[in-house]
């Protein structure tokens, strides 16, 4: 019986396409292959549900003929908001954006229900990482999985990559890094061609749907990355655009169609008029594609109408797409114009030029059209672009796998990864007042300390941003953190603010005042939170995920991540609650109430709301509850409580139960998370249960 491999995997989890790549006992990076090619389409399909093969995915997705019943592009939505998506993006994609826990989701037709299922981006992009996570396992036979890293743009926010996390763990992986994408090509590309000690390093990563510019030196005992940026709004999809606009055009013109209306959903249009248009673009999207490819070959591409029109007339028609109508109308929406911005905006600032620059890589597919190639040339050099011999499709993958295995045939090989933007807090004058700079090296840490500005003062509010403009209207907005019960008498009271920045990219602030951490000690609360945890874990896998808690706090609140139930009935609890309390916290803004009280409700309305969600659930599950009720002097309801539960009229626990064991379990799930970032507690869970039912 042969003995199990020891494997790494790298996944390029791309808008268009997706790749993966393995390293096998510390041999060499190397793709591996699905239905005879080496990338996975971004792409899933529900057309098969109704015959109960499950959700079809990939290839056959794309190609299915069912177009209505497709979803792609997650990367575009994943961790962003309905009104953060380009309107133009939500016209030609053939399903629709709509708003679910807050996020944008894809509304897919579903041919079994007959109806619309909506799915959070994650979700899709979950099906994905599935998807390549079993060829692994089917093409190296059962192997040990020594690491996972994801790679994502460099301009992912905080949200994106939490979101692009919990992608790979509702896949099943429990643990995976998360590295920017030109910095898995720099470390793949330097292990293969050993660049020189002090050569200047430019990579740009022009792919499906986003931009990434990246500048890195060469040390002795590795690559340092000086300044890094992009636009996750600029890529293939963009060039996708304006070839569907010409072919729109050119329809128009023959009489084809009459106008845009032959594509465009309204509210007005009836479920079959609605999916119709949904195949109808699908069609567009894939055939623009198509001919974009084309044309990084050849100078016109053909085009039979009769594959995008669903009528019966018997004429056919053709028009073809030149190289140059293609460039004037990147042209005309200044495509390149923003290309050679972000380009010149990173190189300016690691103090790169055109002079100085030792070796550029272009990476993606976009970097495959004639123009983007001979800008890049113009730029620099066409004598300064990377060896001919380096596969820039699969890089990305293949050096993620890398990363996985941190086994190169070069010593002391390391990625010294930086901060690509400022972040700091708002100051007077809307400014922005960074503790932790662009080029800081990651994982980073900064400590400040405040004063409270004014006499009295019982509570602070800090602002935090991200960017690279002095101004925080130019800049991200990250979170804002409300601190109350300082003493009124608080001149010599100093406010200790530690800011972090992960591996991952992902910011941590906490705050503290003479040792203490502003969280509400909510004993209670917790230990009715954890037997929830444990009564739901009866029926379904659960994954928690560690929170940063002073020892102080005896009995710290669970961050929960999903609820899994089936493998296509997740609930994405913790983003589902942040969604809730910040639209209530903007609701709140909007009724004008005062910015502290929305801050201070903000906070405290987390636990509640997750253990109403909890309660809900359990609900639905067949229990019921006994609650009391504190009340102020006025006779409203200041908090409500479970302090009994019950199941098919049998008691389950009361107040003292939920007390002693909610505490046992909290420490169990705490001692669980001490040494890694997530745990799967799975489905019916053994010492869970024990702990509830002795």
């Amino acid at each position: 019986m042969s003995s199990q491999k020891i494997v790494s995997v790298g996944i390029d989890l791309g808008t268009t396409c997706c790749y993966v790549a393995c390293i096998e006992d510390g041999n060499e990076p190397k793709i591996l292959l699905m239905n005879n090619e080496d990338y996975l389409p971004s792409w899933i399909s529900l057309s098969n549900v109704k015959n109960g093969l499950g959700v079809i995915i990939g290839e056959a997705a794309k190609n299915n003929i069912h177009s209505h019943c497709v979803g792609y592009d997650s990367k575009r939505l994943v961790g962003r908001k309905v009104d953060e998506i380009m309107d133009w993006e939500k016209r030609l994609w053939s399903f629709e954006v709509v708003e679910k826990y807050g996020m944008s989701a894809l509304s897919i037709y579903n041919p079994l229900t007959e109806e619309n299922e909506v799915f959070v981006a994650e979700e899709v992009s979950g099906f994905l990482v599935r998807k390549l996570m079993d060829i692994v396992k089917g093409t190296q036979s059962n192997p040990i999985i020594e690491g996972v890293v994801v790679t994502v743009p460099v301009n992912f926010s905080d949200s994106q990559r939490l979101a692009t996390e919990r992608a790979v763990r509702l896949a099943g992986v429990k643990d995976v890094n998360i590295i920017n994408e030109p910095s898995a090509t720099i470390l793949l590309y330097q292990n293969e061609f050993h660049i020189k000690e002090g050569n200047r390093v430019v990579v740009i990563d022009f792919g499906g749907g986003t931009l990434d510019v990246c500048c890195c030196v060469i040390q002795k005992d590795g690559i340092k990355v000086l300044s890094n940026g992009g636009n996750q709004n600029l890529g293939g999809n963009d060039f996708d655009r304006v070839i569907s606009d010409i072919i729109k055009q050119k329809m128009i013109e023959l009489y084809v169609v009459d106008n845009e209306d032959y594509w465009e959903r309204t509210e007005k249009d009836t479920k079959e008029q609605a999916n119709i248009k949904s195949k109808r673009l699908a069609l567009l999207k894939k055939e623009s594609e198509r001919v974009k490819i084309e044309l990084s070959m050849q100078d016109n591409v053909d085009i039979n109408l009769e594959n995008l029109i669903d009528s019966d007339n018997e004429i056919v028609y053709n028009i073809s797409i030149s190289q140059d109508e293609f460039q004037k109308g990147c042209d005309e929406v200044e495509i390149m114009k923003c290309f050679t911005n972000c380009i010149n905006d990173v190189l300016n600032r690691a103090k790169f030029n055109e002079n100085n620059v030792d070796l550029v890589i272009p990476v993606g597919g976009s970097c495959m059209i004639p123009f983007v190639r001979e800008k890049i040339s113009k730029l620099f050099s066409s004598t300064k672009l990377a060896d001919p011999r380096f596969n820039c499709r699969t890089s990305v993958a293949r050096g993620a796998a890398l990363k996985a295995s941190n086994k190169t045939q070069i010593k002391n090989l390391n990625l010294y990864e930086t901060v690509p933007f400022n972040i700091g807090f708002e100051i007077s004058g809307g400014k922005l007042d960074p503790f932790i700079k662009a080029g800081d090296k990651l994982p980073h840490s900064s400590i400040k300390k405040f004063l409270p500005e004014k006499k009295n003062q019982t509570f602070v509010i800090y602002s935090i941003y991200r960017g690279m403009s002095s101004y925080i209207e130019n800049d991200e907005f990250v979170d804002s953190v409300t601190i109350k019960g300082i003493p009124e008498n608080n001149s010599k009271i100093e406010m200790t603010v530690k800011c972090q920045v992960n591996r991952n990219g992902i910011v941590n602030i906490e705050i503290y005042q003479d040792g203490k951490n502003y969280k509400d000690k909510i004993d209670y609360q917790v230990s009715l939170q954890s037997i929830f945890i444990g009564l739901i874990n009866r029926y379904a896998k659960i994954i928690l995920k560690r929170r940063t808690v002073k020892a102080t706090v005896t009995k710290p609140f669970l961050c929960i991540e999903f609820i899994e139930f089936e493998e296509t009935d997740t609930i994405l609890f913790w983003e589902v609650i942040e969604n809730m309390i910040k639209s209530m916290y903007n609701e709140d803004r909007k009724n004008d109430i005062k910015e502290t009280t929305a801050s201070e409700r903000l906070k405290r309305n987390r636990i509640i709301y997750s253990i109403h969600l909890l309660e809900d659930i359990l609900g639905e599950l067949g229990y019921s509850f006994k609650h009391q009720t504190i009340k102020r002097k006025n006779g409203q309801i200041a908090l409500e409580f479970v302090v009994g539960i019950f199941y098919d009229n049998s008691v389950v626990m009361m107040e003292e139960g939920i007390v002693k064991k909610g505490g046992e379990l909290n420490q169990y799930f705490m001692k669980l998370l001490k040494t890694t970032q997530f745990v799967v507690i799975t489905k019916d869970n053994t010492e869970v249960q024990t702990i509830i039912n002795t």
